[in-house]
């Protein structure tokens, strides 16, 4: 179960799409999860310095009638979780902390991301890797390690995938791909330039793509057939991925169980074959 209130995970995706006085109302919500439900529309207009009807604007962006259906809806998620927030208050050593906060955060984005996923769009996704005569798979950075998790994972399945870490390599495989192919494109941002350019490729070549993004309205998802979303909240400043990558793993996971329950006798029969090689690899 996730710990994270449905409708803030809805408005930390929405944000980076977001300029001017919506981001102010965006940022201001998201700094005090608490004016959902004790502010006005009014309080919050004035604490933002813009009209009531920027702040209804923001709750129809975020998928609501107005702020009272944002309030109905969701009073009652947030004050568990406010609850659970004051008991993490110890006086700890700061290691402790350290650890303890690292923990946190990455429990609360795999719980996050699983709530976000729905079974339809999981099962649409396996489809169209089972049923693909190759499976291009990109991702750069930190996701090019979950692409490359994935790539042996399909392999296993014993379906046919292809990822390459080499720039070069990876445009040439991209402009052999054919409509009975798919592509996996993997990035946390959905903004990775050379993601989105190959996604572009993969559209234009009339391949199915499946994109494993944290944000649904990115430039990435706008290329993608099926999309399977990531619930991370990383600092734009970080010394690298981390709770973002654990949660794309996660999806990946889930992913490859779905394509090996429906597919179980091939699957079992492939997965046994490459068992040997694992032994000689130890």
């Amino acid at each position: 179960m996730s710990n994270t209130p449905q409708f803030i995970l809805k408005i930390r995706q929405l944000q980076p799409q977001l300029s001017g006085k919506l981001k102010v109302i965006c940022d201001f919500i998201l700094s005090k999860p608490e004016i959902i439900i004790t502010h006005k529309v009014k309080e919050i207009a004035k604490a933002c310095e813009c009209d009531d009807a920027l702040v209804i604007r923001f709750c129809k962006k975020v998928g609501y009638s107005g702020l009272s259906q944002m309030r109905a809806s969701f009073a009652d998620e947030l004050l568990p979780v406010q609850q659970a927030d004051a008991k993490k208050k110890t006086k700890d050593d700061p290691f402790d902390v350290l650890k303890s906060s690292m923990l946190q955060t990455n429990i609360s984005a795999l719980q996050d991301t699983m709530s976000l996923l729905d079974q339809d769009v999981v099962e649409s996704a396996a489809r169209i890797v089972s049923q693909s005569n190759r499976i291009f798979i990109t991702g750069v950075g930190a996701s090019g390690f979950v692409a490359m998790d994935l790539q042996i994972k399909l392999l296993r399945l014993g379906l046919t995938p292809v990822f390459h870490s080499d720039h070069t390599m990876s445009k040439m495989a991209l402009n052999l791909l054919e409509p009975d192919d798919s592509a996996i494109a993997i990035s946390f941002s959905g903004e990775t330039e050379e993601i989105c350019r190959s996604a572009k490729v993969v559209k234009d070549r009339g391949a199915k793509i499946i994109s494993i993004t944290n944000f649904p309205k990115s430039s990435l998802a706008k290329y993608s057939d099926v999309m399977l979303l990531t619930a991370c909240q990383e600092k734009s400043l970080r010394i690298g991925a981390m709770a973002s990558r654990l949660a794309q793993l996660a999806v990946v996971d889930l992913l490859m169980v779905n394509i090996a329950l429906n597919h179980f006798d091939r699957v079992q029969e492939n997965v046994l074959k490459t068992l040997p090689i694992k032994n000689l690899i130890k």
